[in-house]
């Protein structure tokens, strides 16, 4: 009687063991009948390897450029995406890019056609301007970007707030508003100011600030792909100024440049251009030699036009 008890319970174990298995699979089968989750992994795996021989392009390209800068980056405005870096993330100084925030915030106060004057004296200024011109805030921001005009920088802080601090304070307030967390500047020109550099930043932090300025204020930037730019004062005196970059000839599809050079920040040069395929893409050398930020600027857009050619084939 006890055996046949213990066969039965053993019997009634596997009769459920073999229901449960059944219910299951049928489960499953409800669930996922096209075995999606099979198909699922599949695209995962054939992504995987796609990002993985992308990366080797990448690098056949990228990894053996040479260059003299601290840290530089290659950055697609489209989609965010970092298509080749070194050091991006490093704060580093800013020098004459500063320029770039200063105009940004500025015209955050002033509407295109603002007056704005020279208040300067003592010395010859630079792009010729003149103590006590007047200016309209358009005209005197192309030309502080291209020439690279300190005292363009200062005239426009002034017009814009009352006082150089002032226009600093809201250039930071900009950058926290971008979470651009690592600008931040003490000055509206970007020299050195004492132990402090004017400005400063990280590459991919640069590279994103340009993003914002060519997809919401171009205008601003539109000058700065001229290798001579004539502008007018509002007094009517012509003045003109060569640009400080002196490669953007070679920068194929370019739209739009600033340089920055000190001491205590090297040689620095942001630049957008578009490679084709309406694909603009930024490039930042940062701590690079005066005359290096121009050859580390021209492989790098070499290196992304021979990867893009690469990868479209």
């Amino acid at each position: 009687m006890i055996k046949k008890t213990h066969d039965k319970e053993i019997i009634g174990a596997l009769v459920l063991s073999l229901l449960f298995m059944w219910s299951g699979f049928f489960l499953t089968y409800k669930t996922d009948p096209l075995n999606l989750t099979a198909q699922r992994e599949k695209k995962e795996e054939a992504l995987a390897a796609e990002q993985t021989k992308i990366a080797e392009i990448k690098k056949s390209f990228f990894g053996n450029l040479n260059l003299e800068a601290e840290a530089y980056v290659v950055y697609n405005t489209e989609t965010g995406e970092i298509i080749a870096s070194s050091n991006e993330g490093k704060t580093l100084p800013l020098a004459s890019l500063t320029k770039v925030m200063t105009v940004l915030a500025a015209s955050d106060e002033l509407s295109p056609g603002s007056k704005v004057t020279v208040h300067q004296t003592g010395g010859e200024l630079s792009g010729g301007l003149k103590s006590g011109e007047n200016w309209q805030m358009a005209n005197l921001a192309a030309l502080t970007l291209v020439g690279s005009s300190n005292e363009g920088a200062t005239a426009l802080a002034l017009a814009a707030t009352s006082s150089e601090e002032a226009l600093v304070s809201l250039m930071n307030q900009k950058a926290e508003t971008l979470n651009l967390k690592s600008l931040r500047f003490s000055n509206p020109t970007g020299l050195d100011d004492g132990p402090l550099p004017g400005g400063q930043g990280s590459a991919l932090d640069v590279a994103k600030l340009f993003t914002y300025v060519f997809k919401n204020k171009p205008e601003l930037l539109t000058a700065t792909k001229e290798g001579v730019l004539t502008e007018k004062s509002a007094d009517g005196l012509s003045h003109s100024v060569v640009n400080t970059n002196t490669i953007i000839n070679q920068i194929p599809g370019l739209i739009a440049s600033k340089t920055g050079y000190t001491e205590r920040a090297g040689g620095n040069l942001a630049v957008i251009a578009n490679i084709g395929l309406h694909r603009p893409l930024v490039f930042v050398v940062i701590g690079s030699s005066k005359e290096g930020r121009f050859s580390d600027t021209k492989k790098l857009s070499e290196a992304a036009l021979n990867y893009y050619a690469s990868i479209n084939k």
